[in-house]
């Protein structure tokens, strides 16, 4: 099977064999038109690497400052019954 290549210029791709001979080319612009279009169809973002590392980072920024609040409020273990979260408690007597 053949596929199509980039040489820089073009995307281009040849079949040749017994039966036929095909050809066929476009420019970058065209071949990214059809390839997001097929891209969609899967179910696969079409971000640019640059719009998907900006997500990344958002994502990351995001994960950071929310592992800041979740870590900083103990009062949510209290009353877990969780095995594994060990929890000790212990009261204090009033000086009298």
């Amino acid at each position: 099977m053949s596929k199509l290549e980039y040489d820089g210029l073009q995307w281009v791709g040849v079949i040749n064999n017994e039966e036929e001979f095909f050809r066929v080319s476009m420019n970058n612009a065209t071949f990214r038109q059809y390839f997001n279009a097929y891209l969609e169809n899967l179910g696969i973002p079409t971000q640019s690497y640059s719009q998907m590392m900006e997500h990344v980072d958002t994502v990351q920024k995001q994960q950071y400052t929310a592992l800041q609040e979740f870590a900083s409020d103990l009062e949510r273990w209290r009353d877990c019954n969780d095995s594994g979260v060990r929890i000790w408690k212990q009261k204090y007597r009033q000086k009298a």
